[in-house]
């Protein structure tokens, strides 16, 4: 009768351990669906955002754009590159479309040697997401803190975007560089007069 309880006590256990297990994979396959329909989500909203700005990207432009965009969240929680509470959906509005403006602009003034130095980029806005729209763009980044620096260089070789330079370092006054920019931008680095001057 003893060993009638104690095996039953086994399969019980054996059971429990395997409904666990169910249990645990089910909760992990929900999780991967629930993200899968965030991305699409994100996707289908991006899509929307540039069809407004009147802006077409190719598919590999915004396949690079939302691996971006995931690159960024993962990396925002370990150091502060946006506001820690912005969504992946805030993002894309807010920083990665803003930036995405400038295309047409940038389309006009730019040939097919076209570059572009982007002072103090930070999360790389705007610098950072023209290159990864346009892998032809040749980027210069300046960036003075090293771990955003080390954050835009990431990027640059996640997307393999071989014409983005990250320069760690700070614009100085009298600052000259070795070669000529057809486009300056710069986000939130200092007024716009004191800048230009």
């Amino acid at each position: 009768m003893n060993r009638d309880v104690s095996g039953l006590l086994r399969l019980d256990a054996s059971l429990h351990r395997g409904r666990e297990r169910l249990i645990s994979h089910a909760s992990s396959q929900l999780r991967n669906f629930l993200s899968l329909q965030k991305i699409m989500y994100d996707r289908s909203q991006f899509l929307v955002g540039l069809n407004r700005l009147g802006l077409s990207l190719d598919s590999s432009a915004v396949e690079r754009i939302l691996l971006y965009c995931s690159e960024l969240q993962k990396w925002n929680r370990k150091i502060n590159l946006l506001a820690r509470e912005t969504t992946a959906a805030e993002m894309l509005e807010k920083h990665f479309l803003d930036s995405l403006a400038l295309l047409p602009l940038l389309d006009r003034l730019n040939g097919p040697d076209a570059t572009l130095l982007d002072v103090g980029s930070g999360a790389g806005f705007p610098g950072l997401v023209l290159a990864a729209a346009r892998p032809e763009l040749r980027v210069t980044l300046l960036e003075p803190r090293q771990k955003r620096a080390a954050f835009l260089a990431h990027i640059a070789r996640t997307l393999q975007l071989r014409n983005v330079r990250v320069k760690e370092e700070r614009l100085e006054p009298e600052q000259r560089f070795p070669e000529n920019f057809a486009c300056i931008t710069s986000r939130a680095v200092a007024a716009p007069e004191m800048f230009l001057s």
